[in-house]
């Protein structure tokens, strides 16, 4: 079986146990696509994949770089009708959020892969994080993060091992570095890792002051999203600052 479309297929599945996995690449072969995969590290998204097929919305590397990317990201049966089909099938029908529902998530999230595609079908430049110079200071996953960012358009910078101050945003892990504090002085926005993949997935994005490490700090507040939470509610995060 081999597919009669011109574009090739690169596919990379995220969410599959093996058996599921292994029946999937091999349609994938047999279509006459190629199915794309890191040999040192399953889980690491690679940029040349036209494609991700998904057991369900997650918030796996594959998954959010697909979005930030505007990669076509579908359900399994795209692999199993076009099997039935003998070709690659045209997508549409199959992408995760637009005919395809996961009930448990909520109705952005799921359409967060449909959203991401077109916007950046229209404009390719738009990239979710463009114009974002990012300081990270995680201590494990370093490279996911800047992974993440740098395929959608930003630019990531281990916090620890520069002395760089334009900083738009500073992501942190558990423990924060005492430098953190310095750029949350200097109005920089300081937020939690998972920010990242809450900005993706919906939309509107969050406010930043849901997830800062220093709520209180002006450059939080004054966030134009923010502003709108009279009387809400927010949990002081728990700080760890080492020095």
């Amino acid at each position: 079986m081999r597919s009669t479309s011109m574009q090739k297929h690169h596919i990379m599945l995220t969410g599959f146990p093996e058996t599921e996995k292994s029946l999937l690449i091999k349609i994938i072969k047999d279509l006459g696509g190629s199915y794309c995969y890191d040999q040192t590290d399953s889980e690491k998204f690679l940029p040349v994949c036209t494609h991700v097929v998904a057991k369900k919305p997650c918030r796996s590397q594959k998954f959010l770089c697909a979005c930030a990317s505007g990669k076509w990201l579908v359900v399994d049966k795209y692999l199993l009708d076009s099997q039935s089909a003998k070709k690659f099938l045209p997508e549409l029908k199959y992408e995760w959020g637009n005919i395809y529902k996961y009930d448990q998530l909520p109705v952005d999230v799921q359409q967060a892969p449909s959203r991401w595609r077109q916007a950046l079908k229209k404009d390719k430049n738009k990239l979710p994080f463009s114009g974002w110079v990012v300081g990270l200071c995680v201590a494990k996953s370093f490279q996911v993060y800047k992974r993440l960012l740098e395929i959608g358009g930003g630019k990531a910078i281990n916090l620890k091992q520069t002395k760089h101050k334009d900083f738009t945003h500073i992501l942190v892990g558990k423990t924060i570095d005492s430098k953190v504090e310095s750029y949350s002085k200097m109005g920089v926005p300081c937020l939690k890792c998972e920010y990242l993949a809450q900005y993706l997935l919906h939309d509107p994005p969050p406010q930043l002051i849901e997830y800062s490490v220093f709520p209180n700090d002006i450059s939080v507040k004054n966030d134009p999203i923010s502003l709108a939470l009279v009387g809400d509610t927010l949990q002081q995060p728990k700080v760890v600052i080492t020095r």
